[in-house]
């Protein structure tokens, strides 16, 4: 979905600057209640995974085994504990810049929102030859729904909660009017 407003190149820097910003207040939070040794440990399995991801390499692999398997069993749980908030945290941030992404493009005069369904099966009718043939195909479907639990689901209400506050003050910074202090107040707010 490109906005009238960025290019996905803009787009990406924007969110991966958002993804950073929520990463560096999370790093802040583990140095003041867990130590300096978590939060190394951390930004190396960090470190070594993106540089797996950008190039394999059997010996790095190997590395970040012996590095795993080298932690005691409470520093192995904390970093768990870590990753899981930090994934969330990223969650929220993807979220909230997605939810941007569609207000920018409704607001547009230029390109109107269509949901991602909806342009799914418009591309989808488009590229059959019988224009009719997908209503007809639809009803050859059989559409049930099925019920999982959300991954957020077994988060405890109080969790949720913060998460919720969370996505709400990185949208309370969005707007323009704060000045540098007030944003600094704010990213005090995410982090208590």
């Amino acid at each position: 979905m490109n906005s009238a407003h960025h290019t996905p190149y803009e787009m990406d820097r924007r969110l991966q600057s958002d993804i950073l910003h929520m990463e560096t207040l999370l790093s802040k939070v583990i140095l003041e209640q867990e130590g300096e040794e978590l939060l190394l440990a951390i930004q190396k399995l960090r470190k070594i995974c993106r540089d797996l991801r950008d190039h394999y390499d059997l010996a790095m692999e190997e590395a970040l085994i012996r590095f795993v398997e080298g932690m005691d069993l409470s520093m192995l749980a904390k970093v768990i504990r870590a990753f899981d908030i930090s994934f969330h945290l990223l969650n929220v941030v993807e979220e909230n810049f997605a939810m941007q992404e569609r207000r920018e493009a409704q607001k547009s005069s230029l390109q109107t929102w269509i949901h991602p369904l909806e342009e799914s099966f418009r591309l989808f009718s488009k590229s059959l030859k019988d224009p009719d043939a997908f209503p007809r195909l639809l009803d050859k479907c059989w559409i049930e729904p099925v019920m999982t639990a959300h991954p957020t689901e077994a988060k405890r209400q109080t969790i949720l909660e913060k998460y919720r506050k969370i996505y709400l003050l990185i949208l309370k910074k969005l707007n323009p009017i704060w000045t540098p202090r007030e944003v600094e107040l704010l990213d005090k707010e995410i982090v208590s």
